[in-house]
């Protein structure tokens, strides 16, 4: 989708300069503000309908075996995090995440910070998560001693 929205902004750009050097040769500003205009609008709209990496977390992800799950909503901003819901087994744990912000690495990584005494993985008050393999209809997420697989609208429901 992002070399999508590439191709679509440089052929934009492209045309906008075009157009913007044959109206300078006619004396025509009018179509070069025009041009510039609309190269700018499809800019945004390439922008806008590009989404970040931090869209593959929210939603239900599980181990294969199906005796661990890990639930996590949607972020409230492009730093924020949301809350999660981690069951293994009969252990249920609940707090919020939050990316990694300052990022402290290439990829990108969430906190699941716990709220409550309550700890189904060893470790302190925050544990890491991240993308660790897997393909891009099915990531597979890495916590300590766990990898859960992103499942899709049809296997959640």
């Amino acid at each position: 989708m992002w070399l999508v929205c590439c191709v679509v902004v440089g052929l934009a750009s492209c045309a906008a300069t075009l157009a913007a050097v044959r109206a300078e040769g006619r004396g025509s500003p009018r179509a070069a503000q025009a041009a510039g205009a609309a190269a700018l609008v499809v800019l945004l709209a390439a922008a806008g309908s590009v989404s970040g990496p931090y869209t593959d977390y929210p939603g239900v992800w599980a181990a294969p075996q199906g005796d661990a799950s890990l639930s996590l909503t949607e972020p409230q901003g492009s730093e924020q995090g949301g809350q999660y819901t981690l069951r293994i087994g009969t252990c249920t744990e609940q707090g919020g995440w939050a990316f990694d912000y300052p990022r402290t690495s290439e990829s990108v990584l969430i906190w699941l910070s716990r709220d409550e005494a309550t700890a189904c993985l060893p470790g302190g008050s925050s544990i890491l998560a991240y993308i660790a393999g897997g393909t891009q209809m099915a990531p597979i997420v890495q916590l300590p001693g766990l990898r859960l697989i992103k499942q899709s609208g049809a296997q959640r429901a």
